[in-house]
């Protein structure tokens, strides 16, 4: 969601999200990463889409030097403080250089806000702030009420939060001036390159240019795929459960993964903790960075993870239309999921939470297309995301695997102005190769349940040598053996399926020589996995273990008459449990 728009939530099943956005993606989700530079008003355009006031006169003659539009014609610098003596607010102090060329600067009403000082400023009565034309440098400082909620249902609570230790907000900064330089109002939301922003903080703290917190922290850094991300962790016990590594392990896995275009520069991933709501909130870019925050007690799994959804909605650059605002969620959740899978997290069993995700159709009577059907704002986290499995199975078919739904996520990424209904219909036809109307109209503009594909190759990476269960056997061998891509050992019989492949032993069955010993135990006690009498002594290795008698020592053989108990009838797991006939005795491998 839009950290402007109050009241707005979702989730995904057990995780709360919400997001919709213009330009960059704004949504919610909760990771705090963080940029140093500067901070801008989320969703101000929204907010003050019309010109402001008109300019205030100004004494003296304009410059007629002629303008350098290199050189900003306001410099805006901004600096926090916490106020733990008023706990839920901070203070902030905008002041402004004004170039000799700006005739007005005109500073909103922002909500949530009171002026506890001016100078060089002129209340008007709609509640804007206009220089006075005189002051050289005119300064605002502000009291913020920080605890702002949001989010639906159980997972409804403070999106943004100021407590006795630290503060994590994104304050309002929204401007506007005018000058001879430049036709027309310049707006900060909007004409970035035409300001300058300065962001101090007294004492500690960090600022994302959206996003800022304020107390004690922590910063973990790492690059890729063109990528700076920074992780901002509280200090002092309130971040502890975040885990660093794994967070930006995921988060730059995804970025090598996703190729859709709109990568910013910098991500700034901010771990929020307490009271803050399960959940996370991504802002629009700003500069060539882009913030979001996710609750500090999230961990890092499938198919439920907030840190790549929330990155996913940074990598979100275009404009919806009205029947196609499902997909921002829509697409956030489904490669939330599928990006997981793919980097082996949590396994066979992430996959099949995945999946069984993907099955639910708690929504099917919703029309995606139409938001007046939707009974739940979860619609299109379900079924949403279902319609892009389906969708993304069908282009991977119709192109023999040489597209997949991330070149229509590019397309869309790179497309002028808002992107409708007909106009996606008209992307997916060119990636699959036919007109694709009917098949979308059945799953996306018409009530009733979207079937998700089950097969695991249908969430495989495109690419064959991928090797998403680092189990060293690539898909297109994965395949051609029958075993699974996201289970390193699909038999659980203790022996990675790449190293079965290597010694010859059977990949999908547990007891390859069926001596009743599990290939990954027999290794273990140096008898063969192949052979079922490895010292060819007339006895089965399995039979010599229960006996017991050296199944490696031919001329050890079992006592005549001795019970031998099948050792496989409680084998489970990479555990097995031997039945001998006095003791139970357990190996585990």
């Amino acid at each position: 969601m839009r950290a402007d728009q109050a009241g707005s939530g979702f989730m995904l099943d057990t995780d709360a999200y919400s997001g919709v956005s213009r330009g960059r993606t704004v949504v919610a989700l909760a990771v705090l990463a963080v940029v140093a530079s500067s901070v801008a008003t989320v969703g101000a355009a929204a907010s003050y889409p019309d010109p402001p006031d008109e300019p205030v006169s100004t004494t003296g003659e304009e410059s007629t030097e002629a303008a350098n539009e290199s050189r900003p014609g306001v410099v805006q610098t901004v600096t926090y403080n916490r106020t733990p003596d008023r706990p839920g607010t901070i203070r902030a102090t905008h002041r402004y250089r004004v170039g000799p060329n700006t005739s007005s600067v005109v500073v909103y009403d922002y909500d949530h806000t009171a002026i506890i000082g001016s100078e060089g400023f002129v209340r008007r009565s709609n509640g804007r702030w206009v220089w006075d034309g005189e002051v050289e440098r005119p300064l605002l400082t502000f009291r913020i009420a920080v605890n702002q909620s949001g989010g639906v249902g159980e997972f409804a609570g403070l999106e943004w939060a100021d407590t006795r230790r630290w503060s994590l907000s994104h304050p309002p900064v929204s401007f506007a001036y005018r000058t001879t330089a430049r036709d027309g109002w310049v707006y900060s939301w909007r004409d970035t390159a035409a300001y300058e922003r300065v962001v101090r903080v007294a004492g500690a703290g960090y600022d994302g240019g959206r996003v800022v917190y304020l107390g004690a922290h922590e910063i973990s850094e790492r690059t890729a795929s063109g990528q700076r991300f920074r992780l901002v962790r509280p200090a002092d016990g309130d971040g502890s459960a975040v885990e660093p590594d794994r967070v930006l392990d995921t988060l730059t896995a995804a970025a090598g993964q996703l190729d859709v275009g709109a990568r910013d520069d910098v991500v700034n991933a901010f771990a929020g903790p307490a009271p803050l709501r399960t959940g996370g909130v991504t802002t629009p870019s700003r500069d060539g960075s882009q913030d979001f925050w996710v609750a500090a007690n999230r961990t890092v799994g499938a198919p439920a993870n907030l840190w790549v959804h929330e990155y996913v909605h940074t990598r979100q650059n275009f404009s919806l239309g009205p029947r196609m605002a499902w997909f921002r969620e829509a697409s956030a959740t489904y490669y939330a999921g599928l990006l997981s899978v793919r980097q082996g997290l949590d396994g066979r069993s992430g996959f099949e939470a995945f999946v069984d995700r993907l099955r639910r159709n708690a929504t099917a009577n919703a029309v995606l297309t139409n938001r007046s059907t939707w009974g739940t704002a979860m619609v299109p986290y379900r079924k949403g995301a279902r319609a892009l499995a389906a969708l993304d199975a069908k282009i991977r078919t119709a192109s023999g695997d040489g597209r997949t739904l991330q070149d229509v996520f590019r397309r869309l990424n790179a497309a002028d102005g808002q992107v409708t209904y007909d106009r996606f219909a008209a992307i997916v036809g060119n990636a699959t190769g036919t007109n694709a109307t009917a098949w979308l109209d059945a799953r996306l503009d018409s009530p009733g349940p979207v079937a998700a594909p089950t097969s695991p190759w249908a969430y495989t990476a495109p690419d064959p040598s991928a090797d998403a269960d680092d189990d060293g056997l690539t898909a297109a061998t994965e395949r051609r053996l029958g075993t699974h891509p996201f289970d390193p050992d699909t038999d659980s019989d203790g022996l990675p399926d790449g190293l079965e492949e290597r010694l010859g032993t059977d990949p999908t069955d547990p007891d390859t020589d069926d001596d009743s010993l599990p290939d990954g135990l027999e290794l273990d006690m140096g008898t063969s996995p192949r052979i079922g009498d490895t010292d060819l002594d007339g006895f089965a290795d399995g039979a010599e273990l229960v006996s017991p008698s050296g199944p490696t020592d031919a001329r050890s053989v079992p006592t005549r008459g001795a019970g031998l108990v099948p050792l496989f009838d409680r084998y489970t797991g990479g555990i097995a449990v031997l039945d001998l006939p006095r003791n139970a005795t357990i190996a585990r491998y």
